[in-house]
């Protein structure tokens, strides 16, 4: 009955896999008392359940509840790749969250969209930031990889085993970091 207990079971259903129930809960909890939280929960639900429609209409009102909060752009994204939007559309929505809020897995995904557009200048510079901000991990390592297949250094076969070698290498310093 407890709206925080009911909360974190609709959270563990999620990441189990079963988004129904989940779902079940969450609009129970939505009935009671409307927060951001839970409408984030529900987008995540809607967009596991690909179903981008409805994950909009609660990115509406979570729009109005969070106060501008740069996640928000991050929903727009992900619901605007699930409707299949033009990259076109999607690239505004990434260069105001790196204005917002400057993330890894986000600034990759610009690189990317500037890369599908055939943007090369503005995909090496944004590969170049990420590598600069972050220096490390999955993200950067991807990034360099792209800016490699731009010199000439790599070739489109050979940039996804380079970025599994350098990610393994990554991984491999982080763990004996850790020992």
């Amino acid at each position: 009955k407890d709206v925080a207990d009911l909360f974190l079971l609709a959270e563990v259903y999620r990441k189990c896999g079963e988004t129904a129930t989940a779902k079940e809960i969450l609009l129970r909890i939505y009935e009671k008392k409307v927060t951001w939280r839970v409408l984030e929960e529900l987008m995540e639900v809607c967009l596991a359940d690909k179903n981008p429609e409805e994950a909009r209409t609660y990115l509406k009102q979570y729009g109005k509840l969070s106060g501008g909060d740069p996640r928000g752009y991050i929903y727009e994204y992900r619901i605007g790749r699930q409707l299949r939007r033009p990259d076109e559309e999607l690239l505004p929505v990434l260069q105001t969250l790196k204005a917002e809020e400057y993330s890894e897995k986000y600034a990759y995904e610009l690189a990317k969209l500037y890369h599908k557009l055939g943007r090369e200048q503005e995909c090496m510079a944004e590969c170049a930031d990420l590598i600069l901000w972050f220096g490390e991990g999955t993200y950067v390592e991807r990034a360099k990889a792209l800016q490699a297949y731009y010199r000439g250094e790599l070739s489109v076969d050979d940039i996804k085993q380079e970025a599994e070698r350098r990610v393994k290498e990554a991984e491999d310093r982080r763990a004996k970091e850790e020992e």
